[in-house]
């Protein structure tokens, strides 16, 4: 610990009482911050990050607002970078391939966005929405559905686009189950529609129906939670 008390590192340090001991304290923020031994701070580290997960920057503020200790923001980037439940659920930068760039559409009604909304609080029996965009036009759908099922979005369609708007050259979709299920995959094969799924973990290459899905939610939140 006595290098604490002689390193240049704008620390103001205090043997604090407690009790019939001391704890030596950072007080350069005000509020007294306990100086941790080295046994001690990968555990602090886990304590802390492990309640939502959150980035370096924000891990490293969280705990200094609490705790110090020599080499506190190496380590803890270090540990962020390490940590397995992070690496397991987040994308990061680098690891993004280049979206593909479509040729826009020669008429309207020949290349559709199509996606699902949900699920969302149940209303009338209603829990989803399925979505179409045209992309020469812009003109959206979006039509109420009681499941997520292939064969809901099959009829959905067919009843509430193709048979009033005809049936388009080709569609953009995710990777959803109910875009890789084998009826869907038969229904484009039988109107012979070109099929283009979206790469893996990037929304924006389907962005302009997930920006009518924003649109849509906050339309709802509105609705929901308004005083009406």
């Amino acid at each position: 610990m006595a290098s604490y008390h002689t390193a240049t590192t704008g620390l103001v340090l205090k043997d604090i009482d407690i009790g019939p001991s001391t704890l030596l304290c950072d007080k350069s923020m005000g509020k007294p911050r306990p100086v941790l031994p080295t046994s001690w701070t990968h555990s602090i580290f886990n304590k802390i990050h492990s309640l939502s997960h959150t980035g370096v920057k924000p891990t490293q503020k969280a705990i200094a607002q609490r705790f110090v200790w020599n080499g506190m923001k190496r380590d803890i980037r270090r540990w962020c970078k390490e940590c397995p439940d992070c690496q397991a659920s987040k994308v990061h930068r680098h690891t993004r391939s280049p979206l593909v760039e479509r040729q826009p559409p020669s008429d309207r009604f020949h290349s559709l966005h199509v996606d699902l909304v949900g699920s969302l609080p149940e209303s009338h029996g209603i829990n989803y929405l399925f979505t179409i965009i045209d992309r020469f036009t812009r003109w959206p759908e979006a039509i109420p559905l009681p499941d997520a099922h292939a064969s809901t979005c099959v009829s959905a369609l067919l009843h509430h686009w193709v048979a009033r708007f005809g049936v388009p050259e080709d569609t953009v979709f995710d990777r959803g189950r109910k875009f890789t299920s084998n009826l869907w995959s038969e229904l484009n094969k039988m109107l012979g529609i070109d099929t283009n799924t979206t790469t893996a973990y990037h929304p924006q290459a389907n962005g302009m129906v997930e920006r009518l899905h924003q649109q849509l939610k906050a339309a709802l939140k509105a609705r929901t939670t308004g005083p009406d």
